[in-house]
């Protein structure tokens, strides 16, 4: 599956197991279109998206999806944002956790997160 993913900025591996990912929404991406034409907000299934992809490619991760778990969206993110996306891979529970933050003024704020399950490729 292609993924559509954002303008990647930064990338800093904190461990083996875990990165940031700064990434800017452009203005005319298409995500934005028909989620809220006033007042356009990146969706949720997005966020996750990028998250599944981003995990893949970086850690490798060749298992099924399973589900999630803990999902939250506490605040929007929109069209020029800069946002951080942190990865943890916790590999002998088959999860990944997520967290977006927006970055503004210095500062980052929380916007949502998440934990990804996958199915245990050993079928344990």
């Amino acid at each position: 599956m292609r993924r559509m993913k954002p303008t990647e900025l930064q990338r800093q591996w904190r461990a083996p197991d875990q990165v940031a990912l700064c990434v800017r929404l452009p203005e005319d991406a298409f995500w934005f279109q028909g989620h809220f034409e006033q007042c356009p907000i990146l969706p949720g299934v997005v966020q996750v998206d990028w998250a599944l992809g981003y995990a893949q490619a970086l850690f490798g991760i060749t298992a099924a999806f399973g589900g999630l778990d803990q999902v939250k969206f506490q605040s929007p993110a929109r069209p020029g944002d800069t946002l951080w996306l942190s990865l943890h891979w916790l590999a002998d529970l088959h999860r990944l956790d997520f967290t977006y933050e927006q970055e503004a003024d210095g500062a980052r704020r929380p916007l949502s997160r998440g934990r990804v399950r996958f199915l245990d490729p050993e079928g344990a």
